[in-house]
């Protein structure tokens, strides 16, 4: 939306988070010049919906809260989490068919996780109930007709909501898979804005 490529680098400080930012066009980093009182045990990269980057974070002074780091405006929302989740210890945020989603992974064994149907409504989150028992599970958001493409420990498995059915996937050469990615190509090349979009 803004004929730009950025990087996002989220840094802990004594009193919170800080963002900065490289954009291609100017070929330079930038404060985003405002601290954000939150912070995270464990914080991985941000998950991209709806035009922002997403973290499940703490606030300073306590709960949980997702923020949303907007790429285009470059400012911090929050995302309220379900009504029903008072800690979301043990949680991580991620991708369910371009909508944002929760799932537990503090190592018990779990069948559901949470999905937000409306972006920023926290009403509109509602449970998901898997048939495969899972200690950790992540939804790469890649679907294909029918089927999700699933983070199960450390396996990959094509997993039917509708029948509740599913088949493991097997790469040749990755034993174990932790982390899934979505390529886009895009019809700007980033080497073509070097000299301005």
């Amino acid at each position: 939306s803004t004929d730009d490529y950025k990087v996002v680098d989220l840094r802990y400080l004594k009193g919170g988070i800080m963002f900065i930012v490289y954009t291609l066009k100017t070929g330079s980093w930038r404060e985003i010049q405002r601290q954000y009182p939150y912070k995270s045990d464990l914080m991985l990269h941000g998950i991209l919906v709806s035009g922002g980057l997403h973290w499940l974070v703490n606030r300073v002074r306590g709960s949980s809260v997702i923020i949303s780091f907007d790429l285009a405006e470059e400012h911090v929302q929050e995302i309220p989490l379900p009504c029903d989740l008072v800690d979301a210890k043990g949680y991580i945020v991620g991708v369910f068919r371009q909508m944002l989603c929760i799932t537990r992974c503090d190592g018990q064994t779990h069948n559901e996780f949470w999905i937000m149907k409306e972006y920023g409504v926290r009403e509109s989150w509602t449970k998901v109930r898997i048939s495969m028992p899972y200690s950790l599970l992540l939804h790469s958001g890649f679907k294909r007709k029918n089927h999700d493409l699933l983070v199960f420990k450390d396996r990959l498995f094509m997993y039917n909501f509708n029948g509740e059915r599913f088949r493991k996937l097997s790469v040749s050469g990755f034993p174990i898979v932790t982390e899934v990615g979505i390529y886009l190509e895009s019809l700007v090349s980033p080497n073509s804005c070097r000299g301005g979009c």
